[in-house]
């Protein structure tokens, strides 16, 4: 009869198998924090232009209604900080009346934007308007003054940092009187 010969794993061995098993899901779950940082950096890039695009479409609706409705014709000034409530989430009761799903008019130019209790994303939108004087090649104007205006929109966020570290995103839009 055959003996047969039976190998088994040592310790060094299967040490060494742990070891790098451990180093390669190391590395794996080091990526998971850059990309969960992205993932919520991606959302709110989103939620910024979704709310850029909609406000603009409010003010241009707006003017469009009533030429004369009037909106700041310079930058406001920096929004007040936001406070916490005592659950922790953004204090956003000041803000005033919701005139669009999750916008509020804080006053003077300035909005709110919060999604859901504002601890997903919370922002301060400014708006202001500057009158437009459109040339044409030769430089020369042929158009009434006061028959073209720019609306500038300021999306600033997380409203819960001090405005210096919030992200900044300025959109632009030149409307004419119907």
């Amino acid at each position: 009869m055959k003996k047969r010969t039976r190998f088994y794993y040592n310790l060094v061995e299967i040490t060494l198998a742990m070891a790098v098993v451990g180093i390669g899901i190391a590395g794996i779950m080091a990526l998971f924090v850059p990309a969960l940082e992205a993932s919520k950096e991606s959302i709110a890039e989103s939620h910024a232009s979704q709310v850029a695009t909609t406000l603009l479409a409010y003010i241009e609706r707006t003017k469009k209604n009533n030429w004369s409705v009037a909106f700041p014709t310079a930058e406001p000034s920096s929004p007040l900080e936001l406070n916490f409530n005592s659950n922790g989430e953004p204090d956003t009761a000041g803000w005033g009346s919701e005139i669009l799903p999750d916008l509020y008019s804080i006053g003077g130019g300035i909005y709110g934007l919060k999604v859901g209790n504002g601890s997903q994303f919370c922002a301060f939108a400014k708006v202001w308007t500057t009158p437009e004087t459109p040339q044409d090649a030769s430089g020369s104007v042929s158009v009434p003054s006061g028959d073209f205006v720019r609306i500038h929109v300021e999306i600033a966020w997380p409203a819960t940092v001090p405005d210096a570290n919030r992200q900044k995103r300025y959109y632009i839009v030149e409307l004419s009187r119907p």
